[in-house]
């Protein structure tokens, strides 16, 4: 009997560490409903929808006001608020980055139901809910900036936009290039950030190293984070920050994209000494 127990509770530990670690991939929305003289509307229906894909999540409001969406993917979405004797009321444009709570607070308005109000929203919120020092590399940026060519091979690695970012160095002017994304994240050691895809460690288990040889292509990520400081509890083992990338989901739209690397010596400044 004693034996049965701690077969189950060592399993229960297993699966549970698996479900912390698996959720640093996404990202959450949450808000309070109010009435227009700010007291809260319980009952209130939710639905959060993903622009792109059309994932839809939907939640209640509490008997507090209170709402949230705690593992949603990350992209765009539009939150509609519906609750009786209210105006439906909608939010388009609610930014959801990775490891990060966005926050849509809803005031409603008397009315019919059927009649609704529009709010746009133009950027990410402030976040407010936790006390780990991180930034964000948004899928625009990902898209738009050039990308610095090094790594192992010298080609094209998603680690070139962590340098982007407060607090993370190189390994100064004495290292090969072929070590180019060897990176310290506030004052680190050479190896000691972890790199995480989609949630599961990608770094290389022999040294714990950068992931340029098995890294997806750039195309592939929709954005990623990075943890500076003081990461929340479902980080660990590391002496450096925390590197999240998320790969890009599907669309309903077909898309694709192409690139060339020109590499020659003609397009090149001349050195002093060739004159």
């Amino acid at each position: 009997m004693q034996n049965s127990f701690r077969s189950r509770l060592l399993v229960l530990l297993f699966l549970s560490g698996l479900a912390t670690y698996g959720q640093t991939n996404r990202g959450s929305i949450s808000g309070t409903v109010t009435d227009p003289s700010g007291a809260a509307v319980s009952g209130a229906t939710i639905t959060a929808r993903e622009t792109e894909t059309g994932t839809t999540y939907t939640s209640t409001s509490s008997q507090s006001g209170d709402y949230s969406f705690p593992q949603v993917l990350v992209g765009t979405y539009d939150l509609t608020v519906a609750a009786p004797n209210f105006k439906t009321n909608r939010q388009t444009g609610i930014v959801v980055q990775i490891n990060t709570q966005a926050v849509a607070n809803v005031q409603l308005s008397l009315g019919q139901q059927a009649e609704t109000i529009e709010v746009v929203a133009n950027a990410p919120t402030v976040e407010s809910t936790t006390s780990d020092i991180g930034a964000v590399v948004s899928s625009r940026q990902v898209q738009q900036l050039p990308l610095s060519l090094g790594g192992v091979g010298a080609f094209r690695s998603p680690e070139a936009f962590t340098f982007l970012l407060p607090g993370v160095v190189g390994p100064g002017t004495a290292n090969s290039s072929n070590g180019i994304y060897i990176q310290k994240t506030s004052g680190g050691q050479n190896f000691g950030d972890d790199v995480l895809l989609d949630g599961s460690t990608a770094a290389r288990p022999d040294n714990n190293s950068t992931f340029d040889e098995t890294a997806p292509s750039v195309e592939a990520l929709q954005e990623f984070r990075v943890e500076t400081a003081t990461p929340p509890a479902q980080f660990g083992r590391t002496t450096g920050g925390i590197r999240s990338f998320t790969t890009r989901s599907g669309a309903n739209a077909f898309h694709g994209s192409a690139y060339d690397i020109l590499r020659n010596t003609d397009l090149d400044a001349n050195t002093y000494f060739n004159g």
